[in-house]
């Protein structure tokens, strides 16, 4: 008999669907290996064949000018190629260390550092490239650096990569594939790849006699060659050989103590010096320098070993004047110091035209540094785009608003500003202010505009002008003048300005028009403007820079820019700074200058100046300022011959208008009014909204002073004086300002120090409404009962019935003489014309502060003080005698506040008594004896020096008694007189060290001996060495001269 069936459980049924699922996973899984195993296949087939002479001949790069002319053919000859055997051998060791560590062991790929880096970029959703070996790395320089590099790394490449690295090492020793790397690799040195040029830029030697040291560097400098470049960046670039040290030691390359030598080693000594590189040589070599650095942002590609057709902007016509005046062909430097950068811009598309990076002389060849991308102080190159552009896009202003040119602080700081001639104007117009380029009214302009905006729209703006974040982050009000670290180069000092002729637009200055690469479509790069200010705004800005150029006085060397078209400019320079000294400088003298001008087609911005401090100093700075000009005239003249420069076209959005001078909101102006006080001006439509002119509402009147003189016979004479009337530079006048106001005094005070001065007032509206008229009323019981108006802020009235005890009102006001029913407030005060007496205490024996509180109290009485030296602590502050002494008597008030008292008090005066600082104890005397004692800590010998003398340990000098609040003692600090040094056998040891010659030892034994020699040398100069230091300092050296291992021939 068959057993029935038992039905089927809960748990039958789970582990069936687990059963069932595990299979579709292992189904998956097999499917998903099948097709990645495809994938890979398919990825290595498609991989490109190995071609070994793409490892050697690079396709050449063609550059064109704008008329399809080709300027150069760029190819091998900008590497020179060294064979393995050339490498010393810390050059090698240093490049597996920190690049592939396994490079002589694996067979093109690191296994285990692949498989690590691809689990971490799984885990991290990254893309660490970290795991490609040199060989990878040599593949993607030969075959891969294509139009896939426009795009990020991808896997399908890197497989690639991989499969070829394992095959090419079947064909090519180790030592070939580092020869090759070596080679293609760029360094940071201009215009120029492989080793031995970084050999050369860098320490001026072949690449054979690198040190251990300088290998370090080179090996570490390729993976960023920008940031990592000794000659801008010496911090990063030193901690990054450092690195590259410690990983020769991790992996057994170098010992510790060869580490800790060549990481001792300053980098900055072993640099030769950027000038003394000699770069590639090419025709328009400055222009092509920036057309390569383009190319390779906007390929991925380095156009030198990359072959590639790239077509420019290139005006062989403007560039060939640069050319010539760089080779002082018919342009003479005023000093042989003096280096110099140009640039020539379209103002439509910003395509740069020409461009030179520097002078060529006979004692040197084309320079690698190009100064056209090099960045300086601007000075007042840039004030109509910074700040005065911002104000007439945001503040609402005319380009004749008026604004004070007077003593000024920086916001938040006690430093003062002043303008280049160290005087003020007083009021002046923006268009004044630019044409002779006052400082003061650009930073007070730049406050107000941070006022309005915040200063985070401002580092927008400049954002928008492609500043470095670095600039943008340091801005503050300096920049408003190209002070502080607000620097750009010749190439954005064009283009900022270029947006004044552009309607507002900002496009990125650029070379290229075009690139063409074998096998793909053109690439056209597409430089979107951006709209930094509305176009009236810009007009604005350019018109202001007209008027520098235009005016025939006054200016500055702007106005030698004339032509006989339209030129808008603004020159500009920088000046030494506190630092001068430290770097051989003298403070205030010239630094930079600039002129940047502009056509209506074409902007110009010229540069000239010391490379570095070092170079020596600029002897006349106007000669300097005169080359500048005529560089920029021939430079303008050229655009000339290829344009047809005219006035720019007032744009839609911006009117000329007839406002008053100095009133804001701007309003028009009256019938048959004074022609001086009248602007015309450009605004924004906008802003055109003038209003009345009326006469303005009074200031308040801060005060009035009302004496009254004793009832007599029912008389009472009243004296009132009231606060002048508030100019608008805060200062006031006691008579009418129609003709006062004319000259303003201007104040600014900061941390207790003032600085005043005068200036001129442009226009103020009592001289259309009258001047200022001054108004007294006395009120009795609610009635007026005199009333006085007049041009004088002083009045006696004399009031007759007065009884006394009579309570009198007494009001004062300010009016306007032509309108006396426009008033300020009513200052107002109760006179009584009773008289009053007061009882004299006794004040002698008593704190003299007793007595000058009680009469500052209780009357207007005035006194003089005098000290009468004190023979006990008690005394002092008390009062010795009064004269006069009214003690218990009751005394008229009146007659009491016309009194002079003499008072003599106990306390005493001590001078100088730091002065004993510094000299034997034995002089110093007590000033009081009976009051002062004398605590001596140290030395108590007569001879022993003073080092310090305090009192509740503070370092007074001059001081009363009553200023030690009971506390009498003077502590003092001496110390006995220290023993001689004798340097004798040190000095003798280094003079006998000065004989030993340097070609005639190793390197390393004379570098430690060197470092010994230095070492004493600081010794010997140091003023406060012990006998210990000098004796370390002498055996040190004798040790290292005695080890200095001479070369065997």
């Amino acid at each position: 008999m068959s057993n029935p069936k038992r039905p089927k459980t809960k748990h039958y049924i789970f582990r069936k669907l687990i059963a069932a699922f595990l299979v579709v996973v292992v189904v998956g899984a097999l499917f998903a290996a099948n097709l990645l195993i495809n994938k890979v296949t398919t990825v290595i087939q498609a991989s490109p064949d190995i071609d070994l002479e793409k490892f050697k001949s690079p396709e050449s790069t063609i550059i064109y000018d704008m008329n399809g002319e080709e300027i150069v053919k760029l190819g091998l000859n900008t590497a020179s190629n060294i064979t393995y055997e050339q490498m010393p051998n810390s050059l090698v060791d240093a490049f597996v260390s920190i690049e592939d560590s396994q490079f002589f062991e694996h067979q093109g790929v690191d296994m285990p550092r692949l498989l690590l880096t691809t689990a971490r970029n799984f885990l991290t959703s990254g893309r660490d490239t970290g795991a490609s070996t040199i060989t990878m790395q040599t593949i993607k320089k030969s075959l891969f650096e294509s139009d896939e590099s426009l795009a990020d790394v991808s896997y399908d490449r890197k497989i690639q990569e991989i499969a070829i690295s394992a095959n090419i090492e079947k064909v090519m020793s180790k030592q070939q594939i580092l020869e090759l790397y070596v080679n293609k690799i760029q360094f940071g040195a201009p215009n120029s790849r492989g080793v031995q040029r970084a050999a050369e830029y860098y320490f001026g030697k072949d690449v054979s006699t690198l040190t251990l040291s300088e290998s370090a560097y080179l090996a570490g400098v390729i993976n960023a060659p920008t940031a990592y470049n000794a000659y801008n960046h010496l911090n990063a670039a030193t901690k990054r050989r450092n690195s590259v040290l410690d990983q020769m030691e991790r992996h057994g390359y170098i010992t510790p103590s060869e580490n800790d030598l060549a990481s001792s080693i300053p980098l900055e000594n072993l640099l030769v010096g950027e000038d003394k590189f000699s770069v590639n040589k090419f025709k328009y070599n400055d222009y092509v320098d920036q057309v390569l650095l383009e190319a390779e942002r906007i390929t991925g590609l380095d156009p030198m070993v990359n072959g590639m057709d790239i077509y420019t902007a290139l005006n062989p016509q403007q560039q060939d004047i640069i050319e010539k005046i760089q080779r002082s062909d018919g342009f003479t430097y005023t000093q042989d110091i003096l280096q110099s950068a140009s640039v020539v811009l379209n103002n439509e598309n910003f395509e740069i035209v020409a461009i030179g990076g520097g002078k060529v002389t006979e004692q040197t060849t084309v320079l690698g540094l190009n100064r056209a991308r090099s960045s300086r102080q601007l000075g007042s190159a840039m004030k109509a785009v910074f700040p005065y552009m911002l104000a007439f896009e945001h503040l609402g202003w005319s380009t004749e608003h008026v604004l004070e040119d007077g003593p000024y602080f920086f916001t938040g700081t006690d430093i003062s500003l002043t303008n280049a001639n160290n005087r003020y104007v007083g009021d002046m117009t923006v268009t004044q202010a630019l044409v002779s380029s006052k400082n003061i009214p650009a930073v007070k302009t730049m406050d107000e505009v941070i006022s309005k905006i915040g200063r985070e729209a401002v580092r927008n703006f400049m954002r928008q002008l492609g500043y470095s974040e670095s600039v943008i982050s340091n801005f503050k009000e300096q920049y408003a003048i190209g002070g502080a670290e607000y620097e750009a180069t010749p190439i954005q000092a064009a283009a900022h300005h270029a947006v004044a002729l552009n309607g507002g637009q900002y496009i990125q200055p650029h070379t290229i028009k075009r690139i063409e690469i074998h096998g793909q479509p053109p690439i056209v790069p597409e430089y979107e403007p951006i709209q930094i200010v509305s176009p009236g705004a810009a007009y604005m800005s350019a018109q202001l820079m007209k008027s520098a150029v235009d005016v025939t006085s006054g200016g500055t060397h702007a106005m030698f820019l004339k032509q006989p078209f339209p030129v808008y400019a603004k020159t500009g320079s920088s000046t030494w700074g506190t630092e001068a000294p430290s770097v051989g400088q003298i403070e205030g003298s010239l630094k930079d200058n600039w002129a940047v001008a502009s056509t209506s087609h074409y902007t110009v911005s010229t540069w000239m100046g010391l490379d570095k401090a070092s170079d020596g100093r600029i002897t006349n700075a106007n000669n300097v300022r005169n080359n500048v000009v005529e560089i920029t005239n021939r430079l303008l003249r050229g655009t000339a011959q290829f344009s047809e420069p005219t006035a720019i076209t007032q744009p839609s959005d911006v009117v000329q208008v007839n406002h008053i001078l100095g009133v804001f909101p701007y309003a028009r102006p009256l019938e048959s009014m004074d022609e001086r006080f009248i602007a015309k001006a450009y605004i924004l439509k906008d802003n055109a909204n003038l209003g009345d002119f009326s006469a303005p509402s009074m200031s308040d009147l801060a005060q009035q002073t009302v004496n009254s003189t004793k009832l007599l016979f029912g008389i009472f004479n009243i004296e009132v004086s009231m606060t002048p009337y508030p100019l608008e530079d805060g200062s006031g006048s006691g008579s009418n300002p129609e003709t006062a106001t004319k000259t303003m005094t201007a104040t600014s005070t900061k941390s207790g120090r003032t600085i005043t001065a005068t200036g001129r007032v442009l226009f103020d509206p009592s001289w259309v409404f009258g001047g200022v008229n001054y108004g007294t009323t006395i009120i009795k019981n609610g009635e007026v009962i005199e009333e006085i108006i007049n041009a004088e802020n002083t009045r006696s009235l004399t009031l007759l019935g007065i009884s006394s005890n009579t309570n009198l009102e007494v009001c004062s006001f300010y009016t306007w003489a032509s309108q006396p029913n426009i008033r300020s407030n009513n200052v107002c005060e109760i006179v009584n014309s009773g008289d009053d007496t007061i009882t004299f205490p006794n004040f002698v024996n008593a704190p003299l502060r007793e007595f000058t509180s009680w009469i500052n109290t209780n009357s207007e009485a005035t006194y003089e003080t005098s000290m009468v030296t004190p023979t006990t602590a008690q005394q002092i502050g008390q009062i010795y005698n009064l004269s006069p002494n009214y003690a218990g008597q009751n005394i008229d008030r009146l007659a009491l506040n016309e009194t002079e008292f003499s008072v003599a008090y106990y306390d005493q005066a001590i001078r100088g008594l730091q002065s004993f600082v510094g000299r034997p104890l034995g002089e110093f005397r007590n000033p009081n004896l009976n009051i002062l004692t004398v605590q001596v800590n140290g030395s108590s010998s007569n001879e022993a020096i003073i080092r310090s003398i305090t009192l509740n340990n503070q370092a007074l000098n001059d001081f009363n008694l009553s200023d030690l609040n009971q506390r009498y003692t003077i502590s003092i600090s001496t110390q006995a007189q220290q023993p001689t040094v004798d340097k004798t056998r040190l000095e003798a040891e280094i003079q006998q060290s000065t004989q030993f010659v340097e070609s005639e030892y190793t390197a390393q034994s004379w570098q430690v001996f060197q470092q010994a020699l230095n070492q004493a040398r600081q010794v010997y100069e140091k003023q406060n060495a012990n006998q210990g230091e000098v004796n370390q300092s002498t055996n040190r050296l004798v040790e290292a001269r005695n080890r200095l291992d001479e070369i065997n021939d």
